[in-house]
């Protein structure tokens, strides 16, 4: 028992940064999620417009399923855009470092909620799936911060399936390999997290 407890607490030190350097981190951190947040939001925004499009052209009388994907569409690239405007303004690191992390939480959100409207018209977790491979490679935040995230969109997303599919075989399966997901993509963001740190403390 004292041997894993060591062991726990040596892998524990690994991902830890020295007072005088966290701030310099969570900075480089920041930054290196701004630079890949900007490009995906300058492609996402004119894929969804396109999205929407072919929705309202092909889709007549527009359905319920369709006017909840033209309503999501239309709210992640009003998140988009309102990210550009907001990257353009000169911002403290504090500020900027909020912004980020509320843009990768409302990522998994809004792909966990697409994916629960999916499974009205026979959908999967693909949508999530996108979104939790996206944040786990791409937000940098610490390995706390990404598992707050990753189990809050668990949890609802426990809560709200039984309103979108009444087949209990898929509740539970898809629960199940939400948490396996999860953990895959928790452990992903875990080894890149602590190859970054070791980058940084060359």
């Amino acid at each position: 028992m004292r041997k894993l407890k060591k062991y726990v607490i040596s892998k524990i030190e690994e991902f830890k940064v020295s007072k005088d350097l966290k701030e310099s981190f969570s900075y480089e951190l920041t930054r290196i999620s701004v630079r890949i947040l900007i490009p995906v939001s300058y492609v996402q925004i004119p894929l969804s417009i396109t999205i929407i499009i072919i929705l309202l052209l092909i889709i007549k009388p527009i359905d319920l399923y369709a006017s909840q994907a033209i309503f999501m569409h239309s709210l992640l690239t009003t998140v988009s855009i309102a990210l550009l405007i907001l990257l353009k303004k000169s911002l403290s690191y504090k500020v900027l470092s909020l912004i980020v992390k509320a843009v990768f939480m409302f990522i998994l959100m809004w792909t966990m909620v697409f994916s629960l409207l999916s499974f009205s018209v026979g959908g999967q977790l693909t949508v999530y799936l996108i979104g939790l491979t996206f944040v786990s490679v791409s937000s940098n935040l610490n390995p706390l911060s990404i598992i707050f995230a990753f189990v809050s969109t668990w949890l609802i997303f426990m809560g709200f399936i039984p309103f979108y599919t009444q087949n209990e075989y898929i509740i539970v399966s898809n629960i199940i390999n939400l948490f396996a997901l999860n953990s895959i993509a928790w452990l992903t963001s875990l080894i890149l997290f602590r190859m970054r740190l070791e980058d940084f403390m060359l």
